[in-house]
């Protein structure tokens, strides 16, 4: 590697100083070359540490997956593939789909390559259903269990906005909702009082042009 190491550490140094603050903070700096894969285990067994320690310690109440691509695969039929946000599938089980609230069942199970009988949270699935056509789920569809997960247009929120964005923040603004795979327009009704949140983030309600599925503690982007 040609950096130098006094360089190495300035790098260091204003990583440190960019995430202050943030949830990046403490998080350990890797130094890894291309050249000769240097320390690519230790990254390997820095991530797989990671997701060992990461708090799972209830189960979840409902199961979640965002479509983000979708296909027809001779055999199985429908296939849509999508990240697995909570709780766990297995082949045979019945799932509802958003924004239709049909009913489907899991036909084929699939990650990496490898077939499989449950899924859990936090991985990349292809998902082969019955009972769902193609042209009726796109990018952005939910798949999820069980049907007491409710949508709604309306949506209360906290938001954490960079100090020079505030004035961003106006009332009926027109904002894209960015939630899941999903991207949906509305607006932004600000409280009258400038309501804060005990952590300093700014209360305000989303007023949607589609229902959305979400759950407390969701994570979103505003534009």
């Amino acid at each position: 590697d040609l950096v130098e190491d006094d360089w190495k550490e300035m790098v260091k140094i204003d990583l440190r100083n960019r995430t202050k603050g943030t949830f990046l903070e403490g998080c350990p700096i890797i130094e890894f070359a291309a050249t000769d894969n240097r320390n690519l285990d230790v990254i390997y067994a820095t991530v797989e540490e990671i997701l060992r320690t990461t708090l799972r310690s209830l189960p979840a109440r409902s199961a979640r997956l965002y479509v983000d691509r979708t296909f027809t695969v001779a055999g199985t039929g429908t296939v849509v593939t999508g990240t697995l946000r909570e709780g766990s599938f297995a082949v045979g089980q019945e799932l509802y789909h958003h924004p239709s609230g049909a009913k489907t069942r899991i036909k084929t199970l699939e990650s990496f390559y490898s077939h499989l009988e449950t899924a859990p949270p936090g991985i990349r699935l292809a998902v082969g259903l019955q009972s769902l056509e193609r042209g009726h789920i796109a990018r952005g569809d939910l798949l999820y269990w069980p049907d007491t997960l409710k949508s709604s247009q309306i949506v209360a929120v906290k938001l954490n906005v960079e100090p020079k964005a505030t004035r961003h923040l106006k009332n009926n603004r027109e904002i894209l909702f960015l939630h899941g795979t999903s991207e949906v327009e509305g607006n932004l009704i600000m409280p009258a009082s400038g309501q804060l949140a005990g952590d300093g983030a700014t209360l305000v309600a989303l007023k949607l042009a589609a229902p959305v599925i979400c759950k407390i503690g969701d994570r979103f982007v505003l534009r």
